[in-house]
C-alpha cells in the first residue's frame, strides 16, 4: 500500500500536462475508446483528483523538498518530515551505528527521541515483513480466502 501512496505522490508532483498525457496513455492501453469520450473522462478524473488532493492537508518536507500529506508524517521538534525520509534517515543511522540520531531536516540539529526512533523502526520492520510475505505467500483462491499458503504449496491445492 505504501508503494501505491508513493506513486500517487509522484503523480501529484508532476505538471498537469504530464498527468494528462499519462492518463490518456493508460486509457488508450485499456481499450478502444472514442477520443472525445477519452479526453472527457481524463478531464473529469484529473478534476476529481485535484479536488480530493486539495482537501488532504499537505506540507513541504524539508528533507526531500516535496509536497507530502501530513497524515503519516513525523513531527520532530519544530520540524515535520515525511514518512519515507524519516524511515530512510533512521535506518541509515542505525545501520551506521550512530549514537545520536538527529532530525533529518536540513540545518536542524535536534536529536530524535528514543520513542520516535523506536516507532520508525517498528514501522520499517512491519513494512519489511509485509513485503516478504507478499513475495512468498498468497491467498489461496481454491481454499478459503483467509488461508495463506507458500507459493510452492499453492499449486498442489
Amino acid at each position: 500500500m505504501e508503494h501505491i501512496r508513493g506513486v500517487v505522490e509522484d503523480f501529484q508532483a508532476m505538471p498537469i500536462l504530464q498527468q494528462l498525457a499519462i492518463a490518456v496513455g493508460v486509457v488508450c492501453l485499456i481499450g478502444s475508446v472514442p477520443p472525445a469520450l477519452m479526453l472527457a473522462a481524463v478531464a473529469i478524473a484529473v478534476a476529481v483528483f485535484y479536488i480530493w488532493s486539495s482537501q488532504t492537508p499537505r506540507f513541504m518536507c524539508p528533507a526531500c523538498s516535496r509536497s507530502k500529506p501530513v497524515e503519516g508524517s513525523f513531527a520532530a521538534g519544530d520540524c515535520r518530515v515525511c514518512k519515507g525520509c524519516m524511515h530512510q534517515h533512521v535506518v541509515s543511522n542505525v545501520e551506521s551505528q550512530e549514537q545520536d540520531i538527529l532530525c533529518p531536516s536540513r540545518g536542524c540539529r535536534k536529536q530524535l527521541t528514543e520513542a520516535t526512533v523506536a516507532q520508525v523502526l517498528a514501522e520499517v520492520q512491519a513494512q519489511l515483513t509485509d513485503d516478504f510475505l507478499s513475495l512468498h505467500y498468497i491467498n489461496c483462491v481454491k481454499c478459503t480466502a483467509s488461508t495463506r499458503k507458500r507459493l510452492s504449496l499453492a499449486a498442489g491445492c
